[in-house]
């Protein structure tokens, strides 16, 4: 039986050909020690019992004062102190913490966080090291161990991000990596863990046009009916009626943001888009001086985004490899599945799958810090891009280093404080870190994506 987390595509690292030294494991203790860190400041931070609600629990209160609603049979989108904005799946879900006083309830959202995080560095980072074919000249735990140690201290600060304000983001980073993980050997279950995420935040419908155009079919219809199931099945609690309510309202939300009006008597309070974030999305509208989305500002979004597709066609041209012409269905799958995909098609995929991930982030209208954490996989392609032997060129792994220096950059410079926090959000609401990460992303992919044969040759 094939390993979980090999390359099927070629034989497994020989013996003579490992490292000499396990002393690599312990590399596994980096992301560890970090998420136990800003654990530990979440933990303080939620303790802190004469601060105010607000500041103990950030964005928790809302999905805490959105499940009490439901508790409590009052209106579930004029619950909390910001508003609940989410489908009604997330409150259902956390209905039972209603039950619990919000401190205690906080905890077990943070442990749940924290399995998140872990189980996405343990099964990511592996999944990337195979699909990079770093498992040919050493055991999968070592490289995987180099590649989460890198990668995970790459996106240090956006966990920390994550952490304070206690968002949801973790759930769709599980998604994301799940999905990868799975995407060959078991795309139904790739396809769930997608549905899912997409009815926690719907940035991560772009997988499904993904899927589709690569022919894997049965992911897509998994996701697809997964979405429809899991937006529907909360009526299984709260009554059919109040769920489709809820949808409706949450969507209207949406809407109103995006149409930059204010959202209506009992719709989701979702923020306005000049009002938070940092996405192209946001940059438009600031540059225009609008308050949402007009035929200008998605024009130049279009723009942008045909911009980042010309260039990443251009890298691929130059490599000699196809975008779409003989891809799809079976050209994705390794030979055991009875595909004909080789180890540069696995890596391929992997490098698309951060371009999606990328993609949703920075053209998503209300992207901000804690959002960032779903970049972890795209983190570890950069760290295996740097460690990997790619085209035995020391000038692409300067370019996967680089695109790190450049993601780090984005999202972390300028540095905030008191003094120049006006300035800080000015470079935010131009789109900084979604600049940063469009380069960074066609900078790993000058550096990580194969040669085809004939051009090797």
């Amino acid at each position: 039986m094939t390993p979980p987390h090999s390359n099927p595509a070629r034989p497994a690292a020989t013996a003579a050909s490992r490292p000499p030294s396990p002393l690599l494991l312990w590399l596994w203790l980096v992301p560890l020690a970090i998420v136990a860190w800003w654990t530990a400041n979440s933990i303080g931070q939620i303790g802190r019992e004469h601060m105010e609600v607000g500041e103990r629990f950030r964005d928790f209160l809302e999905f805490y004062s959105g499940a009490e609603a439901l508790v409590k049979g009052t209106p579930l989108y004029e619950a909390g102190k910001l508003g609940y904005i989410y489908p009604p799946l997330l409150a259902v879900i956390m209905k039972p913490m209603a039950f619990l006083p919000i401190d205690q309830a906080a905890l077990i959202w943070l442990a749940v966080k924290v399995i998140a995080v872990l189980v996405s560095v343990w099964f990511g980072a592996r999944a990337v090291a195979a699909r990079f074919d770093l498992d040919r000249h050493a055991p999968l735990a070592l490289v995987g161990g180099v590649i989460a140690a890198i990668g995970t201290a790459l996106l240090a600060d956006k966990l920390r991000a994550e952490f304070r304000m206690q968002q949801s983001n973790t759930l769709l980073l599980l998604g994301w990596t799940l999905a990868l993980v799975w995407l060959d050997r078991r795309p139904t279950l790739a396809g769930f863990v997608l549905g899912f995420a997409v009815t926690i935040k719907y940035v991560a419908l772009i997988a499904l046009p993904y899927l589709l155009i690569r022919r894997r079919f049965r992911a897509a219809a998994a996701m697809a009916v997964s979405m429809v199931a899991l937006a529907l099945a909360p009526a299984l609690v709260i009554g059919w009626q109040e769920n489709l309510d809820g949808l409706q309202r949450a969507l209207g939300g949406i809407g109103s943001m995006l149409a930059g009006s204010t959202p209506q008597s009992g719709e989701a309070k979702v923020m306005a888009l000049t009002r938070i974030g940092c996405s192209i999305p946001t940059a438009m509208a600031h540059f225009l001086g609008e308050p949402g989305l007009s035929l200008r500002s998605i024009a130049l979004i279009g723009l942008v985004a045909a911009a980042t597709f010309a260039g990443a066609w251009a890298i691929y041209a130059r490599r000699g490899q196809a975008m779409f012409a003989t891809r799809g269905g079976r050209n994705e799958l390794p030979p055991y599945l009875g595909g004909t995909a080789d180890a540069d098609r696995l890596r391929i995929v992997a490098l698309e799958w951060c371009g999606l991930i990328v993609a949703a982030l920075c053209f998503s209208p209300q992207t901000n810090s804690p959002h960032m954490v779903q970049l972890l996989p795209v983190c570890f392609a950069i760290a295996a891009a740097a460690i990997a032997p790619l085209n035995n060129s020391a000038k692409l792994r300067w370019l996967a280093i680089a695109s790190g220096a450049v993601l780090v950059a984005g999202l972390t410079l300028p540095p905030s404080s008191a003094s120049n926090r006006e300035f800080v959000y000015a470079v935010h609401r131009a789109g900084w870190p979604c600049w940063a990460m469009l380069v960074s992303y066609l900078l790993l992919l000058a550096a990580a994506l194969p040669r085809s044969p004939a051009r090797k040759g």
